[in-house]
C-alpha cells in the first residue's frame, strides 16, 4: 500500500505546494483524495459569521479529501499548507453511465 501511494502514475500524481497554498476551499466540489507524503496540512472551517476554526492538523502519511469516496459532493473545510508540502493526488474514478 505504501509503495502504491509513494509512486505517481495510473490515476495518481505528485503535487508540491508552497507554504500558505490552499489545496481546496470550503464549498469546492470534491473528486480527489490526497495522501500527505511530506510535511502537513491544516483543515479549517469558517462559520456563517466568518470565524475560522482549525478542525485538524494532518501530517505525513495522513489522508484528506476522503469525503469524495462516500459521494459527499462538496468540501466541508479548507485545506491549507502551513509549510511547503508534497502530496500524492488520487483522482476518483468516474462512474460509467
Amino acid at each position: 500500500m505504501e509503495l502504491f501511494l509513494h509512486l505517481a502514475g495510473l490515476g495518481k500524481s505528485k503535487a508540491n505546494f508552497k507554504a500558505k497554498d490552499a489545496i481546496f476551499t470550503q464549498g469546492d466540489k470534491v473528486s480527489k483524495v490526497f495522501y500527505i507524503q511530506k510535511d502537513g496540512v491544516k483543515l479549517i472551517v469558517v462559520n456563517q459569521l466568518g470565524r475560522e476554526a482549525i478542525m485538524a492538523i494532518l501530517g505525513s502519511a495522513d489522508f484528506l479529501g476522503q469525503g469524495c469516496l462516500t459521494n459527499h459532493p462538496i468540501s466541508i473545510a479548507r485545506a491549507v499548507c502551513p509549510v511547503p508540502t508534497t502530496l500524492i493526488v488520487v483522482n476518483k474514478k468516474k462512474k460509467r453511465k
